[in-house]
């Protein structure tokens, strides 16, 4: 549900190789010019679209190699069909004819690494992170995976079973259920109005889907749509030319979804959630706010120093909800950048849920008050700085950077979005943050959630 790096989930960019990107076969690219990303490194596309990043970290001994797709839940536009991406993230690991499940898992294990995978909303991350030793083994069952993934019509179904299992498991958690109630209520058209895993009744119907997985597989599996990202210790010549050896067989273009654009929100949208066990009396609510373009890059470092700055821990009204009048135990705030326009989505819980009136007309004050008179300068300041700070030192593991390029790249297409967005933030000002305030966050333009707990109201 929320996923951020200041940085690491940031831009749409067009979906087209970096300018300094070469075709199979030609000379490497010279490692790009500094900017805010702090590795050298360089990107290459081949013949068949296949992109390759490479990061070499000389001396760990260490290799994270990643593999992103851009197909998310974002990418499931046919009615009754939400969770086919999500689906996915499990069939990868279900073996190839030369690579079962169980000697793919041998290969992983025998150099020491960890394999795991994740999907969002825009993309899908393959991930080992393991002895650098291991990278001709690793190419050879990854390349072999995406290209020859091969499960029963009974091993699908059986999955299919599994993914309705994790999301019961994950609806008994009042935070996920909130996020799904508020997504299904804030979009009515964009595909964003499902979560990645997808909505109750089409994971119930999914078993009867293989046929339309074998289709979904091949319309954006494909070497077009695909990243191969590696950090660590290697020698970027060899695993060039093992990626090449390995993947340039790969054949297929990539389908682009038609996806609807959401229409503006006129007026305030609220869902009353009630919930049977014992929880916390919480409401989540999220305001439409744009996608993450060059356009919008000024819009979207905004987003991202007001989840500090308004909701923060070090923020006037954290400190009178939650540290003053005690009101509240829980202010947070979340605004991930995606592909097409999304939220920001604040969550706030309160000790008594009678309070909860309180505390939204509390997030409502400061917000017209933000929007009227800005925040503290040297708060600001404070914030831009930290921003950058946390981003760079959030870089020091190879499996941190692949995860980091892995987002940006599923995102926008391109890793110059990193220096634009950082450009952005050092030049937002006072009055960015008044506009955004008073264009986005306001209540016509808000879902609301409130989660109604056992024994209120009775």
């Amino acid at each position: 549900m929320k996923k951020l790096l200041l940085a690491g989930a940031l831009l749409l960019g067009a979906a087209t190789p970096p300018a300094n990107a070469v075709d199979d076969g030609g000379t490497p690219p010279a490692p790009p010019p500094a900017g805010v990303f702090p590795y050298p490194h360089t990107i290459a596309t081949l013949k068949n679209g296949l992109q390759v990043v490479m990061v070499p970290r000389r001396g760990s001994g260490l290799l994270a190699y990643y593999t992103l797709v851009r197909v998310g839940s974002r990418n499931e536009v046919e009615p009754g069909r939400s969770g086919y991406a999500h689906f996915f993230e499990h069939m990868m690991f279900r073996g190839t004819e030369k690579y079962p499940q169980d000697k793919y898992e041998d290969v992983i294990k025998r150099y020491g690494a960890n394999n795991n995978a994740y999907t969002d909303d825009d993309l899908t991350v393959y991930t080992i992170f393991g002895r650098a030793e291991g990278l001709e083994k690793f190419v050879e069952i990854e390349a072999d995976r995406f290209q020859n993934l091969k499960y029963s019509r009974a091993a699908y179904e059986t999955e299919a079973k599994a993914i309705l299992g994790e999301y019961n498991k994950s609806r008994s958690d009042p935070d996920e259920k909130m996020y799904e109630e508020l997504c299904n209520a804030a979009f009515t058209r964009h595909t964003y109005k499902h979560t990645t895993i997808g909505f109750e009744a089409d994971i119930r119907s999914m078993p009867q889907g293989y046929d339309y997985s074998l289709g979904f597989f091949r319309k954006y599996y494909s070497p077009d749509n695909t990243t191969v990202i590696l950090v660590g210790d290697f020698a970027p010549e060899r695993a060039r030319a093992l990626i090449e050896s390995a993947y340039g067989g790969w054949r297929g273009r990539a389908v682009e979804p038609k996806t609807a654009r959401e229409p503006p929100q006129r007026a305030e949208r609220k869902v009353e959630l009630p919930w049977d066990r014992p929880a916390q009396p919480k409401m989540m609510m999220g305001w439409h706010t744009p996608e993450a373009t060059p356009r919008t890059a000024r819009e979207r470092a905004v987003a991202s120093l007001l989840q500090e700055l308004v909701f923060g821990s070090t923020s006037p009204l954290y400190q009178d909800l939650v540290l003053d009048k005690q009101i509240s135990d829980e202010l947070d705030a979340w605004s991930p950048d995606r592909r097409e326009p999304h939220l920001f989505v604040v969550t706030a819980s309160a000790r008594d849920p009678a309070r909860l009136p309180e505390i939204l007309a509390a997030i409502d004050a400061e917000l017209s008050r933000v929007a009227a008179h800005g925040v503290d300068e040297k708060r600001l300041a404070a914030v831009k700085s930290r921003e950058r700070y946390a981003f760079l030192s959030s870089l020091e593991r190879d499996s941190a950077v692949a995860d980091t390029l892995a987002n940006i790249l599923g995102i926008t297409g391109n890793l110059q979005w990193l220096d634009q967005q950082f450009t952005a933030l050092d030049a937002v000002t006072n009055d960015d943050i008044k506009a955004f305030v008073a264009r986005y966050l306001v209540p016509a333009n808000r879902t609301l959630v409130t989660l109604r707990v056992p024994g209120e109201g009775e």
